[in-house]
């Protein structure tokens, strides 16, 4: 028991370190008419973003997408990933996951990460995109003051218990209504 505290105290202070350039979510773009969610493979979190920040933005005139940035196969959610978004109201039932590319990252403006190390890899994969890139889990106010490891990322439920994708989910939709909330406001006042 100590041993994993401990464990846990260093992989906290650690992030706090990795995460010092991220201590703040940056400032949106002014008008951003597109956004782009990515995960690892696109099964579980980044649709459930897509699908939920749909309804979010729905009459708002923003498109809402998603992808995976290691998709070998193309395939579906797992079951554990319906039965949490279902609880919801988002219904996954009609998603196969499909692989970033720069065709999707010329077509948003707005580029959403679930972890910190993907703004590495994306930032790899696809330079010249920097200012398109942000990370969802700055977007959770309720874990502003945590400068550990869930500060910076959005563990994936992938292969976990059914509770393991409710808590998930659950911090993906408490970062969805702050983001949302962020662009409606920013909408209003730019008009």
């Amino acid at each position: 028991m100590l041993k994993q505290a401990l464990k846990g105290y260093v992989r906290d202070q650690l992030w706090g370190l990795r995460g010092l350039a991220f201590s703040e979510a940056p400032r949106l773009p002014a008008d951003p008419r597109s956004i782009l969610f990515l995960c690892k493979g696109n099964v579980c979190r980044s649709p459930f973003a897509e699908y939920r920040m749909r309804r979010f933005m729905k009459g708002y005139g923003i498109t809402v997408s998603s992808a995976g940035l290691r998709v070998d196969i193309q395939g579906a959610p797992p079951l554990q990933a319906h039965e949490a978004a279902r609880e919801f109201g988002v219904d996954l039932s009609d998603h196969l996951s499909k692989q970033v590319n720069k065709k999707m990252m010329d077509a948003h403006d707005i580029v959403f990460v679930m972890e910190l190390r993907q703004i590495q890899l994306l930032k790899q994969t696809f330079p010249g995109y920097e200012d398109r890139i942000y990370l969802l889990p700055l977007q959770d106010k309720k874990n502003k003051n945590n400068k550990g490891f869930y500060r910076y990322n959005i563990p994936d439920p992938y292969g976990k218990s059914h509770q393991e994708y409710e808590a998930c989910y659950h911090r993906i939709e408490e970062c969805l209504a702050n983001l949302s909330l962020a662009l409606i406001h920013q909408g209003t006042s730019n008009e």
